[in-house]
C-alpha cells in the first residue's frame, strides 16, 4: 500500500553550540549533481512540529508499556516512513547551525539472514545494494500535514537486561548476574570431578592433531632406501609420527596443562615458561574460565580425547617402504592414551606455534583425512607464540583459552556445525560469535587492554570501520572485506548486545534448544533474546511493587538486529545516564565503542561506529549516490550547519532498507556528538 503522506518535520529547537563536524570522520560526499526525481506526492506533505521558541517537555521513556501496544523509542528515535518503492522525505523545519540529523540505515534482506557456504557450491555471491540520499535547504510552505510513521517494527519496550551504568561496568557484573540467577554463588570454586589423578608431572604424550614447527603442512615421507625414486608425496605421516609431544608441567583442578617438548625439552624455564606463570594459567581456568564459561553456556558433558597417543618413538624412520599403495602398513608409533580421558580435566596443550589457538571437536574435521583419532577431543591448543618472554602478563593467551573453551561446550551439547573449508567457509557465525563472546566474560576485555591485540586492532576495529561491508549473521564469507576479521568484531559486539540487555542466560537457553534437536541459527537466537518485564501493576496501581504482574516475550531476530546496529551508533556519542533521553537498550554497559585501550602493543581509540557527516567542508546541496549496504550491514550518517532554513532529505533504497531519525547536535566543551533533549517528535 503506498503511503499518501511521506513528509514531516522535526522541530529544530535548542541550536547553540559550534559548526564543527564529527572529530576523525572522513566524509564520502559525491559532488552535486542533477537533482533527483521528487517523489509523486500532491497536497500537504509537512507537520511543523514544535516552536522553535518552545521546545517543551522530552518525552519519557517508560519500558513498562501494555504487551498489546506498540512502544516508541523515545520522543527522538523513530522509523522514517518509506513508500512501497523504498523511497521517502524527511522535512527538517528551522534547521539551524548547531543542529544535527543523524540516520541509521538497515539493510534486512531475508534471503541472505544465515547465509552461509553449501559444499560444492560455495558462498552465495552477495548482491550490489545501495541507497541514495539528497539534501537541501528550502524554504517550504506553512501547509502541513500529520505524517503516517511507526516503529512498531521495533516489537516491545521493556528490558531486563544489566543495570544500566553511565560508567563502564567490568564485564564480571554479567557473569555475576548470570550465577545469580541459577543460584550459584559467584568465584566460588568448583570442586574437580576427580580429586586424584593417576598422570603425573613430568610425563610425556603425543598430541597428534599438531605436526612439529614449522612443518605445515606436513613434510614428505623419505622413499623407499632400496628404491629412491618412489613417489612419496600424496603419502600421509600416521598419526603419532607427525605430532608434537607435550610435558605435562601443571596439574589443576580442572586442567591438565601440557607444554611442547620444542621448547625447553617440554620443562619449565626461569625466562618465558616459568613454573610459577605455569601453575598461575592452570589456576586462571580452575577459578575464572571454567566457572564463568559453565555458567554462562552448560556443564562440561564428555572428557573423552582421542587425539592423544602416548608410548610413541619418534626415533623410528619412517621410509615409504612402510607402505603399501599409499596405505601405511608398517609398526603402530604407540597407542592412544584412552586412559587420559579418565582424568575428567579440560586438556591445555601449549604447543610449539603462532598466536592464536584452536579446538577440534567430533564434527569440524573430516574423519576420512584425519582417522578417527581425531574425530573427538578435550583438548585446547594455544600458541607459545601468545607467551611474552619474561613478563607475567599472560592475558593474551588466557583469552585464547576461553575462547577455544566456549568452542568445547559448544561441541558437548550438540550444537549444529556446518561443513569448514579453507576459501570462505571456516567461520561459523553462531559459534565463533559465541566464543568471542566468552573471552569478554570471563575478563580478558576491550576496554581493558588484557586481550589477544589483534582482538581489538583487526577485529572490532575492522567492524567498526566496515560496517556497511560486514554482517553478523552469515558464515564465512571471503567478500566482507579484511575477510573474516570484521565477522569477529561484529560478532562479540552483537554476543555482548544480547548478553546486557535480554534476561540472564542467554546462551543457556541457546543451549538448551539446540539440545532439543533445533538446528535452525535464528531461532536458537530468538530463544536467546528473551525479556522478562512487568506488564500491568496488580491491584496497588504502582509499578515496581511486589504485586506487579510479570510477562515473559522473545524477540522476533529483525528487532533484536536492527536495536543493536541503532546502539552501536547511539552508544558511540552518548553515554550520559541521567539524561531524560537515556534509554538503556541502546546503551553498553560494559565496553566504551569510544574508549582508549591500553594494549601491549601501545594505545588505541575505538572509533565508534564508521559515521559521514554531510555537507562536511561543502555546502548544499549535497547528494551521495548507490551508497553500499549489504545485506544485514548498516550505515550511519549526519546532516549539519543548516541556515535557519528547512533541511528536505530525500532518501531512495530498495524495500529491505530501514531508516531510523534521531536529532543530535555538537558538544563544543566534550567535543563530542550528543543526542539534543530539546527536540521532541509528535506523530
Amino acid at each position: 500500500m503506498l503511503l499518501v503522506s511521506l513528509l514531516f518535520v522535526v522541530s529544530a529547537c535548542g541550536g547553540g553550540g559550534s559548526d564543527s563536524d564529527l572529530d576523525e570522520i572522513n566524509n564520502q560526499i559525491t559532488s552535486p549533481g542533477s537533482n533527483p526525481d521528487p517523489l509523486d506526492i500532491n497536497g500537504p506533505t509537512q507537520y511543523e512540529g514544535k516552536d522553535p521558541e518552545g521546545p517543551g517537555e522530552p518525552g519519557v521513556v517508560n519500558p513498562e508499556v501494555n504487551p498489546n501496544t506498540p512502544f516508541r523509542f523515545g520522543d527522538n528515535i523513530f522509523e522514517v516512513p518509506l513508500d512501497t518503492n523504498g523511497t521517502g522525505r524527511v522535512v527538517c523545519s528551522n534547521f539551524l547551525p548547531g543542529q544535527r540529523i543523524a540516520f541509521v540505515v538497515v539493510n534486512l534482506n531475508p534471503i541472505f539472514r544465515d547465509a552461509y557456504m553449501v559444499p560444492g557450491f560455495g558462498f552465495p555471491e552477495l548482491p550490489q545494494s545501495s541507497f541514495s540520499v539528497f539534501g537541501d535547504l528550502v524554504q517550504k510552505s506553512p501547509m502541513m500535514t500529520k505524517p503516517v510513521s511507526s516503529i512498531e517494527s521495533l516489537g516491545l519496550g521493556g528490558s531486563n537486561g544489566l543495570t544500566a551504568n553511565a560508567e563502564a561496568l567490568p564485564p564480571s557484573a554479567i557473569y555475576e548476574r548470570e550465577a545469580a540467577a541459577q543460584g550459584l554463588e559467584a568465584y566460588a570454586s568448583i570442586p574437580p570431578a576427580k580429586s586424584v589423578s593417576v598422570i603425573q608431572k613430568g610425563e610425556v604424550r603425543s598430541f597428534i592433531n599438531v605436526p612439529p614447527r614449522p612443518s605445515w603442512p606436513p613434510r614428505e615421507v623419505p622413499p623407499d632406501p632400496e628404491d629412491p625414486e618412489q613417489d612419496t608425496s600424496d603419502f600421509a605421516w600416521p598419526p603419532g609420527y607427525n605430532c608434537q609431544q607435550g610435558r605435562l608441567v601443571a596439574i589443576g583442578a580442572h586442567c591438565l596443562v601440557f607444554l611442547s617438548t620444542e621448547i625447553n625439552n617440554g620443562h619449565p624455564d626461569t625466562i618465558q615458561f616459568t613454573e610459577q606463570r605455569l601453575n598461575r594459567l592452570a589456576r586462571e581456568f580452575d577459578t575464572k574460565i571454567f566457572p564463568t564459561a559453565t555458567a554462562a553456556y552448560g556443564p562440561v558433558l564428555s572428557y573423552r580425547e582421542m587425539g592423544i597417543m602416548d608410548g610413541v618413538d619418534l626415533d623410528r624412520v619412517i621410509t615409504g617402504a612402510d607402505y603399501n599403495q599409499g596405505e601405511y602398513v608398517g609398526e603402530a608409533p604407540g597407542w592412544v592414551d584412552n586412559d587420559i580421558s579418565l582424568e575428567e580435566k579440560i586438556i591445555i596443550f601449549l604447543m610449539n606455534g603462532d598466536a592464536g589457538g584452536f579446538y577440534i571437536g567430533a564434527n569440524q574435521i573430516s574423519e576420512t583425512e584425519y582417522g578417527d583419532p581425531h574425530s573427538v577431543g578435550s583438548t585446547i591448543y594455544i600458541g607459545s607464540d601468545n607467551f611474552p618472554a619474561n613478563d607475567n602478563a599472560w592475558e593474551e593467551g588466557y583469552s585464547v583459552m576461553a575462547h577455544e573453551f566456549q568452542h568445547k561446550l559448544y561441541n558437548d551439547h550438540g550444537l549444529p556445525k556446518r561443513p569448514i573449508e579453507p576459501g570462505g567457509g571456516n567461520y561459523n557465525w553462531l559459534n565463533e560469535g559465541l566464543s568471542q563472546m566468552d573471552i569478554h566474560l570471563c575478563g580478558y576485555t576491550v576496554n581493558s587492554g588484557k586481550i589477544i591485540p589483534w582482538a581489538i586492532d583487526g577485529q572490532l576495529t575492522s567492524y567498526l570501520d566496515n560496517v556497511n561491508r560486514s554482517a553478523v549473521c552469515m558464515d564465512g564469507n571471503t567478500q566482507f572485506p579484511v575477510a573474516q576479521q570484521t565477522q569477529y568484531g561484529n560478532g562479540f559486539l552483537f554476543f555482548l548486545y544480547m548478553y546486557e540487555h535480554y534476561d540472564a542466560g542467554v546462551g543457556k537457553r541457546i543451549y538448551q534448544l539446540a539440545k532439543q534437536g533445533e538446528t535452525d541459527y535464528i531461532k536458537l537466537i530468538e530463544a536467546g533474546a528473551q525479556f522478562t518485564i512487568p506488564t500491568s501493576p496488580g491491584l496497588d496501581g504502582e509499578y515496581g511493587t511486589d504485586d506487579d504482574v510479570m510477562s515473559t516475550f522473545n524477540e522476533d531476530f529483525n528487532q533484536l538486529y536492527t536495536k543493536f546496529l541503532i546502539a552501536n551508533f547511539i552508544d558511540g556519542i552518548y553515554k550520559d545516564e541521567y539524561s531524560d533521553l537515556f534509554d538503556p537498550r541502546f546503551h553498553y554497559n560494559t565496553i566504551d565503542l569510544r574508549g582508549t585501550i591500553d594494549l601491549t602493543s601501545g594505545n588505541i581509540k575505538l572509533p565508534g561506529v564508521r559515521t559521514d557527516v554531510f555537507p562536511g567542508t561543502g555546502g548544499y546541496p549535497v547528494q551521495a549516490i548507490d551508497r553500499p549496504v549489504i545485506p544485514w550491514g548498516a550505515d550511519y550518517f549526519v546532516f549539519s550547519n543548516g541556515d535557519g532554513r528547512d533541511l528536505e532529505v530525500t532518501l531512495y533504497s530498495d524495500p529491505y532498507f530501514k531508516f531510523f531519525m534521531l536529532p543530535v547536535s555538537y558538544n563544543d566543551q566534550t567535543n563530542m556528538v550528543d543526542i539534543t533533549p530539546e527536540i521532541v517528535i509528535n506523530y
